[in-house]
């Protein structure tokens, strides 16, 4: 099978038990919520509302379960983490109409350069998605608090 599913499920990882990893994803994501229906301005007030708040799942499933999983197949680990970080921070373009040429070029740049790496890297390190979903909740909670328009 060129998928392994394996990397969907959850699976204890270092202390995140399987009960506090599902209880870290609804709290965030009932956090992002939250936040994405308050703030007003920048990117969060032009962009659909469910794509925000689903976005770390969905890019989790796409970027690190099924890119990455697949680069593992015909790549060492170093040239699928880069190869998946880099698609992952092209796929920020998709954000041109709602952001400044400068602002789009800190996002994708960061998109692939740090954090695209830093999650691929943890989901080949623990064999699952789910530490990357919560830390991209995470990384995305407190994006706004930094962003550049």
């Amino acid at each position: 099978m060129l998928i392994n599913l394996n990397w969907f499920q959850l699976k204890k990882v270092w202390r995140l038990t399987i009960p506090l990893q599902v209880v870290l994803i609804v709290f965030l994501f009932l956090f992002r919520s939250v936040q994405a229906f308050t703030i007003q301005t920048g990117l969060v007030s032009e962009l659909p509302k469910f794509v925000i708040i689903f976005a770390p799942i969905y890019e989790e499933v796409i970027f690190r379960g099924l890119f990455l999983v697949i680069f593992l197949k015909y790549f060492n680990r170093n040239k699928a983490i880069f190869l998946s970080s880099v698609i992952f921070g092209l796929w920020h373009l998709k954000n041109l109409p709602h952001l400044s040429s400068f602002a789009l070029l800190y996002q994708v740049s960061y998109a692939a350069l740090f954090i695209g790496p830093i999650l691929a890297y943890i989901a080949t390190k623990t064999k699952t998605i789910w530490p990357g979903v919560i830390l991209h909740y995470a990384n995305n909670i407190i994006a706004p608090l930094f962003a550049i328009i």
